[in-house]
């Protein structure tokens, strides 16, 4: 009886001594950046023999931390029958908002023109092309 009052007391304080979680310490899921597209517009003036692709996204970080990643952009080519969907970097060259501060947004505002060569480019040879989807990859999360 003895021996199991004994065994009974020492697994209490075995128990009572182990350390347990905090709670308050507990990781937050990341949750996904938030994205506004403000417009978006791809544009051929024969006319005045240019080309011009212009666009207004915001990224907003929910997160109380901030985060390194890319956005990752689907545009879509429509030309006459035929359609093609391409994925990238929405800005040539660059990447959009590399880093966003926690619970702040970041605007990615981008103007581009070019010439446009209307001897070999018929007006109704041009492709229409729109923005489809856009994703922000969270490649590093800097808690």
């Amino acid at each position: 009886m003895k021996l199991n009052l004994f065994l009974f007391a020492f697994c209490l304080l075995a128990f009572a001594a182990c350390d347990l979680q905090d709670d308050s310490e507990e990781i937050v899921a990341t949750q996904d950046i938030e994205i506004e597209v403000d417009y978006y517009t791809n544009t051929f003036d024969v006319d005045n023999k240019k080309s011009t692709i212009s666009y207004r996204i915001h990224y907003k970080n929910p997160n109380n931390f901030a985060v390194k990643g890319n956005a990752l952009a689907s545009i879509e080519y429509k030309y006459k029958t035929e359609t093609l969907v391409i994925k990238g970097s929405p800005k040539p060259k660059a990447s959009s908002c590399p880093e966003i501060e926690a619970n702040q947004t970041c605007t990615d505002e981008f103007f581009l023109e070019t010439d446009l060569d209307t001897n070999l480019h018929n007006i109704d040879d041009l492709p229409e092309i729109n923005l489809v989807d856009i994703e922000y990859f969270i490649s590093e999360e800097l808690r």
